[in-house]
């Protein structure tokens, strides 16, 4: 009977071990299709994450590089939690540390450069399918042309809705246009850096690729995800050199303010202070400073922005809270 129970322990956490790959590539394609399923294939990664640490033999193998960025990290965030007003709900908000557990999943569950490959292999085909999804969403809902029966269904709109509406935003298979965006702005970073390190196999999808996603994160007109992309490009362009990169984002941009659309005009009114959803950007920046002057070392715990920024936001400010101001970005 003990040594049934001993060799059940080892076989499953070798089963854990084993599930990494296929879960981790699934988190992947999840993060382009639906938040719900990202959360439940996260709670399944950490759960087979602390199983295989049964097993002495593999936690002998596990690396934990960036262990101490990533502990005083940790530390910082709980102390922010203990020392904020409301101990309890921060601390609850540190949930999102588990994150954590995905970083050391995704270098221990990995064990070859080619079983990463073909993850992003699955990530991208994810993309493509995505904007293509959200391209033909996007024209669906300014065309007038009768559709089939189903088609809404399938495109995941009501059409008397979307085509009521002077501006549709892309949101393909989520129910909001951020979330789109954030997707999107990850899996292009991907594509984007495996391109400027100059990986030649594939070249060709992954530029085609991650031309569909441009495009597509370009119909969300989420100007803080452009912003978010711009940043990434900057940032490969400068670990890399690979300045083709920075080039055509240059391109992009240029051709978007050239031509007369509602996206030159999302574009130019990102900095406009009589934009309404500028002018609300700029009182929460200004919220977020004055909270950085009240609790410099701290903070307000995690979750603490949004609980207090009925506190500190501008009286003239329209929007209630943090949620919907980041929502109207």
């Amino acid at each position: 009977m003990i040594e049934a129970a001993g060799t059940t322990a080892p076989a499953l956490s070798r089963t854990a071990d084993r599930a990494l790959v296929p879960l981790l590539t699934a988190l992947l394609v999840a993060l382009m299709t639906s938040i719900t399923v990202v959360g439940v294939i996260t709670g399944l990664i950490i759960a087979a994450s602390l199983v295989r640490l049964t097993d002495p033999a593999l936690r002998a193998r596990d690396h934990v590089p960036l262990a101490w960025p990533l502990l005083a990290f940790a530390v910082v965030t709980l102390l922010s939690a203990a020392h904020s007003e409301r101990p309890g709900v921060a601390l609850f908000e540190s949930k999102q540390l588990l994150g954590i557990t995905l970083f050391f999943a995704a270098v221990n569950g990995f064990r070859s450069g080619e079983e990463i490959r073909r993850a992003l292999r699955w990530l991208f085909a994810a993309v493509c399918v995505v904007a293509l999804h959200a391209l033909v969403q996007v024209w669906a809902c300014q065309s007038s042309a009768p559709l089939p029966a189903g088609a809404a269904w399938m495109l995941r709109v009501k059409l008397d809705v979307c085509r009521a509406s002077p501006l549709f935003r892309a949101k393909a298979f989520f129910s909001i246009y951020m979330t789109l965006g954030g997707s999107l702005v990850i899996s292009l970073s991907l594509i984007f850096a495996a391109l400027a390190v100059g990986a030649r196999a594939r070249r060709a999808e992954r530029v085609v690729t991650g031309l569909l996603g441009v495009v597509a994160l370009a119909l969300t007109y989420v100007r803080n995800a452009w912003l978010g992309l711009g940043v990434a490009v900057l940032l490969l362009t400068g670990l890399t050199r690979r300045y083709a990169l920075l080039l055509g984002l240059l391109a992009a941009t240029a051709l978007a303010l050239a031509v007369p659309s509602p996206l030159r005009q999302r574009a130019v009114s990102i900095a406009d202070p009589s934009d309404p959803s500028a002018s609300e950007r700029f009182y929460f920046w200004e919220a977020g400073r004055r909270m950085v002057l009240d609790a410099p070392l701290l903070g307000l715990g995690p979750g603490g922005v949004r609980r207090h920024y009925p506190e500190y936001k501008n009286p003239a400010a329209r929007r209630p809270g943090t949620m919907r101001a980041w929502r109207s970005s």
